[in-house]
């Protein structure tokens, strides 16, 4: 009966049609689109509507399989996301950072999933376009680093100051590729503890310490790497090598970097 006959007989609201309009092409869309999507508070619906369907991945050339299970999860996911930019001081520019993120994407599908299926992730990637400037930079200037936050949230990855030397001790050890590695396990980390900072699960003199500790692994690594290739140029040590002593000075000193200091 539910089926037949409540469900049927329901008013539609207009937010439900967005999906089919997405798949129509371009030309005979975009006007029903805009005049939809002007409801959301955006400044320029027409393009917005445009992000819409390059989010979805309408008029690309792909027809690989997670294309096509990326846009019928898209279609289950774009009310809920246009209801959480809606919520944004500026929708326009919130969505804008959002898709430019999401371009850089190799498996969408996986990523419109967590959204679709968490609230709490949906609605803290929408704030991180909407407020935080740092990680939508730094996602547009490493671009590989997005699959691995988004690994790293869906799969509940923690860290302490202990787990974040080991790893750079294995980066030193047995990475072909330090100084990118290394870089992406910087950027990586920083990114988490940005998230953490947004999500008010730490507070400030904990984000500080947090900050700090991963300078304080990276300097761990980068003086083992320094001492390992100096032994590879100059020969081993004669005698039992000497001890070296890093001070940190300053914020790191202090266990109170920002996410703008140096490491002295």
């Amino acid at each position: 009966y539910h089926l037949l006959f409540e469900e049927a007989t329901a008013p539609r609201r207009e937010v439900d049609e967005l999906p089919a309009l997405l798949d129509l092409p371009e030309e005979v869309s975009v006007e029903a689109g805009a005049s939809l999507l002007s409801a959301f508070g955006f400044n320029d619906p027409r393009g917005a509507f445009l992000r819409l369907r390059a989010l979805r991945g309408s008029g690309t050339a792909r027809a690989t399989l997670d294309a096509h299970r990326s846009k019928e999860v898209f279609g289950r996911l774009v009310g809920k996301l246009l209801r959480e930019v809606s919520l944004q001081a500026e929708p326009d520019r919130t969505l804008s950072n959002f898709e430019e993120c999401v371009r850089t994407l190799g498996a969408r599908s996986v990523f419109f999933q967590l959204l679709a299926e968490s609230d709490r992730i949906l609605q803290l990637f929408v704030e991180i376009c909407a407020r935080s400037t740092l990680v939508v930079e730094r996602l547009r200037a490493h671009p590989e680093l997005f699959d691995e936050l988004v690994d790293a949230l869906a799969t509940g990855y923690t860290f302490s100051r202990e787990s974040l030397i080991a790893e750079t001790d294995r980066l030193c050890r047995e990475s072909p590729a330090f100084e990118r590695d290394i870089f992406k396990c910087k950027h990586l980390h920083l990114l988490l503890i940005a998230i953490q900072d947004l999500e008010r699960i730490d507070n400030l003199s904990t984000t500080l310490l947090h900050i700090a500790e991963l300078g304080e692994a990276l300097l761990h690594a980068i003086l083992s790497r320094t001492l390992k290739e100096a032994e590879g140029k100059l020969g081993a040590w004669a005698s039992t090598p000497p001890e070296y002593l890093v001070l940190g000075l300053g914020k790191l000193g202090g266990q109170e970097m920002n996410y703008k200091s140096d490491v002295d």
